[in-house]
């Protein structure tokens, strides 16, 4: 048989992977809020109209705040087989006194030789109307479906599919153009490529020892989140200057958390020392509101969560003042599909980004493949260092600012700590049905 010619089986696993959210510090937030609003005047509300709206803004919070409780609850469920979702979150954390969950898919394909490819996803829920459910539903339809046809039938079966989940099809097509070999992922020199580092100080006071403690970790680039409000992130960002004194380089990301006057107040105030650019000011369908922040922004806007295919980007080449373009693997869908709008940004005349902060290892890998050959600015596939521990049994390492990887590396999943993580995992073959669901 020719290689590549078909999928004998393919596997999909939902792994829950000590990631992300901490579900301590949530409850530790709704505690705040009670005290906070038990010393609170309702009866002047009338008369401070900004407090009506900071009590909305924090009853919204609230809500957020319970979801995420209950999610990590049910993920407590699922890894731990409980019978109950009213696992104590604290007892449960023991003595690291924190839970961090961040449910994702994993696809594995292998074909007639043996070889073998993984793709990951994961669906950030607010930033994309995609579902974790959803994903993981699509993930199964399209393995029991593509097995068995050859590689190309099945990336052309599954993007075909695309529309139903974006990040699901994209961590399935991957998986196939690892398992092929893909010569994107081939770098025969091996890769050392800087990345950022996301600024976490809030408290003005806090910065300048921040400041040097990143620049001492060998990071040159800090992204700086914005979007809640004005003058305080003005505030903010001009300490963060200040103490910076021009030695990295700065990005703003609103992250889609300004209307169009708070976001043209902020741009337009901006003093455009080191800052890169002002990412994605307002929301993501709102192109008129980024567009008009964009008009008056003293540093070139960014747009992130529309960018999904080539038409995104045309449309966003013809906008003033917008510069630069973030793409993102499990938005394009394919390796070749987002080698081509990286270099069709630049051809256009904007910079090109790259990278999902919430990827982790193969992801991130990835990206930092297609990024050798197309971005010429610091990575935001910076998602591995996150993690608690790595999904590999050779990961990458971090040295000095730097991801680094030796020359024809291939990550390879260690298999143990995978089964570990994994709450769920089903199997197709070509000449059965779903085998093994647990």
């Amino acid at each position: 048989m020719n290689r590549g010619r078909a999928l004998l089986w393919a596997s999909v696993a939902l792994t829950l992977l000590y990631a992300v959210r901490a579900g301590f510090d949530f409850s530790a937030g709704l505690t705040a809020l009670d005290k906070l609003a038990e010393s609170a005047p309702r009866q002047k509300d009338r008369f401070h109209p900004r407090f009506s709206e900071r009590r909305a803004e924090l009853e919204e919070f609230r809500a957020e705040l319970e979801a995420a409780i209950e999610d990590a609850r049910r993920a407590l469920f699922l890894a731990n087989g409980k019978g109950t979702f009213d696992d104590d979150l604290v007892a449960a954390a023991g003595d690291n006194a924190t839970i961090e969950f961040d449910p994702r898919s994993f696809g594995l394909v292998r074909d007639a030789d043996g070889r073998i490819g993984w793709g990951e996803g994961h669906i950030s829920p607010g930033s994309t109307s995609e579902t974790r459910e959803g994903g993981w539903d699509f993930c199964r339809a399209q393995a029991e479906r593509v097995v068995g046809m050859t590689a190309a039938a099945a990336i052309k079966a599954i993007d075909g599919d695309k529309a139903a989940s974006k990040v699901a099809a994209a961590a399935l097509v991957t998986g196939i153009e690892m398992m092929q070999g893909d010569p994107i992922l081939d770098l025969p020199d091996g890769l050392r490529f800087p990345l950022l580092t996301p600024f976490n100080s809030f408290d003005v006071a806090d910065v300048p020892a921040e400041v040097e403690q990143r620049l001492e970790e060998g990071f040159r680039t800090f992204k700086i989140k914005v979007g809640k409000d004005v003058d305080g992130d003005l505030e903010r960002v001009a300490a963060i200057q200040k103490a910076n004194a021009g030695r990295a380089v700065l990005r703003l990301d609103a992250n889609r958390g300004f209307d169009r006057e708070q976001g043209c107040r902020f741009a337009a105030a901006l003093d455009p020392d080191s800052i890169m650019h002002f990412e994605q000011p307002c929301a993501t369908e709102d192109w008129d509101s980024n567009a008009a922040v964009a008009k008056v922004s003293t540093v070139p806007v960014m747009l992130d969560e529309p960018i999904y295919y080539m038409e995104d980007v045309e449309r966003a080449a013809k906008i003033e003042n917008v510069g630069l373009l973030k793409m993102k693997l499990k938005r394009t869908g394919s390796l070749a599909r987002l080698k081509e709008c990286l270099e069709q940004v630049r051809a256009l005349g904007m910079e090109p980004v790259l990278g999902d902060g919430t990827s982790l290892d193969i992801g991130c890998w990835m990206e930092a493949c297609v990024a050798a050959a197309t971005v010429k600015n610091a990575g935001e596939f910076n998602g591995f260092l996150k993690a608690r521990e790595s999904l590999l049994a050779n990961p990458m390492t971090f040295d000095k600012g730097d991801m680094v990887f030796p020359a024809g590396y291939q990550p390879e999943i260690d298999q143990a700590r995978m089964q570990r993580l994994t709450i769920a995992s089903e199997r197709y073959t070509a000449s059965s049905s779903v085998q093994a669901a647990e």
